[in-house]
């Protein structure tokens, strides 16, 4: 068995029929056979060589959602598995970004948390021994973990491979140009990603600019295979995967693969077209959009399946998003990029799979359509005249009337999995209050008009995590007169009597109950909160117990019982959750969060 499509052979165009995709139908097509295609032959690597994993340990790798663990979970057991499976001579190091700080510390420190943990070389027990040490909390630097890898080239071959779970939050530097330039400098080195529940262009574009290859996984069992599959970024580009086959993927047209593919067939427009290339079967639209790729019967994708193998084995692609059977055989579709709307469509027959195709053919794709739209609303009126996609198509915008014609406005809906949900039906100024803290803010409001202004506002500041440099647009070291001047428009009252020294003013701004402001010289220094739903960038709330705090940071915290609080302190500020309560009765429970420079402490007036 070879990896899918590597296999270069005979190419051909061929009329399809309009029927299913599958080979059952393809053999019952005339074929015209055209000039023979000068594929690439897949070259069996030994995998002995030089490797250096960069393991994500950002903050949002402790999320559970790729089944029974937590992402960082998931990482740290792929990569104990890769290292342990890696042919003796070969040499491995680690790097890792995020382990040091929280994702609430300011931008100047997380941005810096990057660390080699492990230099190149033999000591794989090091490396599996500080991958399991990882704990999820901080930033996400990759353009800085990427030269950090790089400089354990030295002159000499070295395949770096990304695990993470989103794109970088600290540009500069640019990830994608930071791996082209490292790529340039250095002939041996090459830059794979493989993105856990993460379909990126950022990430597409590391590994193309870097000489290597991106994939996504989104549960442990795909993550593993994914993986290992990386030691040969050539062969994997070679092989039917969620991101194509070497960067050729459903949705481009015949004139975009054939401009970076010369060699690519001749595809005939007017009709549905399937072309032979490569051990697979392609299928072009009657505009020339490839709309699948079919594997090939001696062929297997990148998990490692194939024609012919029990269905049983289906089990790492996950939950089936529909199913459906028809004259004895069954038709399932699972998600392989949601973002992209590729699907895995695989089609069974007595407990065997019978064909495997990587499709356009998932029905959670941005935009949703209008049945779809109506039917999430529960409003067959609705009449939608713009949908836009934005947050790279995980969240839909729809202009709308409702109910007739009797009001309008705007539907928010979110993208979960190869779903859509309903976030909000956005019809006056109140629902803008009403969007849950972690949306697209920016995106949403363009395209909703200006009709909701998350500029600066105290809306904004309400659905913002609070963060060592401040909440959303309330930052320390800002003036008062910035908070007050014509952008802000937050006007402040003063909380407190005069104070002792006429330099310290401590005030509040109307519509913001529950967050309180020290500014001294007439710079903000610090921030009080003890509003309900207020929340750090981790998830710590005013309510939530003590128990459950020092389990959202483990070890990270420092116990102050001479105030009654928890504190981290990074980069001259300081992160406090106090448990003193109402007439300094010490509680069981975060009563108030601040954030404030740590050489200018709060007072309370």
């Amino acid at each position: 068995m070879v990896a899918g499509c590597s296999l270069p052979g005979l190419s051909s165009s061929t009329p399809a029929s309009t029927g299913s995709g599958a080979g059952r139908t393809a053999s019952t097509t005339a074929t015209t056979t055209a000039a023979s295609a000068g594929s690439p032959s897949a070259s069996p690597s030994s995998g002995i060589g030089s490797y250096l994993l960069i393991v994500d340990a950002s903050g949002s790798m402790r999320t559970s959602d790729v089944g029974g663990g937590t992402r960082m979970a998931a990482a740290q057991q792929a990569a104990s598995k890769f290292v342990s499976s890696l042919p003796k001579g070969s040499r491995i190091g680690l790097a890792s970004y995020g382990d040091k700080t929280l994702e609430e510390a300011p931008r100047s420190v997380g941005c810096g948390d990057v660390s080699l943990k492990v230099p190149v070389g033999s000591d794989a027990g090091a490396v599996t021994q500080q991958v399991r040490a990882l704990r999820p909390a901080g930033w996400t630097p990759i353009g800085r973990a990427l030269r950090t890898a790089a400089a354990q080239a030295k002159g000499r071959a070295l395949n770096v491979v990304l695990i993470t779970d989103g794109e970088d939050s600290c540009a500069p530097p640019d990830p994608c140009q930071t791996a082209a330039s490292l790529a340039a400098d250095n002939a041996g080195l090459s830059i794979s990603a493989i993105g856990l529940n993460a379909s990126s262009d950022q990430l597409s574009c590391i590994a193309s600019k870097g000489r290597g290859y991106f994939v996504t996984a989104s549960n442990s069992a795909q993550l593993a295979p994914r993986l290992d599959a990386l030691t040969d970024p050539a062969a994997a580009s070679r092989t039917l995967s969620p991101s194509g086959v070497q960067s050729i993927r459903p949705g481009q047209s015949v004139d975009q693969i054939r401009k970076s593919h010369p060699d690519f067939p001749q595809v005939r427009t007017g009709t549905q077209t399937r072309v032979v290339w490569m051990n697979c079967t392609w299928t072009f639209s009657a505009k020339g959009v490839l709309t699948s790729i079919e594997l090939g019967t001696s062929a297997a994708t990148i998990d490692g399946l194939s024609v012919g193998d029990a269905a049983t084995a289906l089990g790492v692609l996950g939950t089936a998003v529909s199913t459906s059977t028809s004259g004895g055989v069954e038709t399932r579709i699972y998600a392989a990029d949601a973002r992209l709307g590729l699907g895995w469509k695989v089609q069974i027959e007595d407990g065997r799979i019978i064909t495997i195709v990587l499709c356009t053919c998932l029905t959670g794709s941005c935009p949703p359509s209008v049945d779809q739209i109506r039917r999430i609303q529960e409003d067959p009126t609705m009449k939608p005249t713009k949908i836009t996609c934005v947050d790279d198509g995980n969240w839909a915008v729809v202009e709308s009337n409702f109910e007739g014609d009797l009001t309008g406005g705007w539907l928010l809906l979110q993208r979960v999995g190869a779903e859509w949900m309903k976030i909000k039906r956005v019809t006056h100024g109140g629902d803008c209050y009403m969007i849950p803290y972690d949306a697209p803010f920016s995106e949403l409001g363009k395209a909703m008009g200006g009709f909701c202004d998350f500029r600066a506002s105290a809306v904004l500041v309400k659905v913002s995590p609070i963060t060592m440099d401040g909440i959303g647009p309330i930052t320390l070291g800002m003036s008062r007169g910035s908070l007050e001047g014509p952008v802000m428009h937050m006007s402040m009252e003063d909380e407190c009597e005069p104070q002792s020294t006429s330099n310290t003013f401590n005030g509040r701004v109307p519509g913001l109950d529950g967050y309180h402001m020290r500014f001294t010289d007439g710079k903000l220094t610090g921030i009080m909160i003890n509003a309900d739903g207020a929340r750090t960038l981790a998830g710590a709330t005013v309510g939530m117990s003590l128990t459950s705090l020092v389990d959202l940071y483990p070890g990270r915290l420092t116990k102050d019982d001479a105030h009654d609080r928890y504190l981290y302190q990074a980069g001259g500020r300081t992160l406090e959750f106090s448990y003193l309560g109402d007439s300094d009765m010490v509680t069981d429970e975060v009563r108030t969060i601040l954030v404030h420079d740590s050489d200018t402490p709060w007072n309370y007036c």
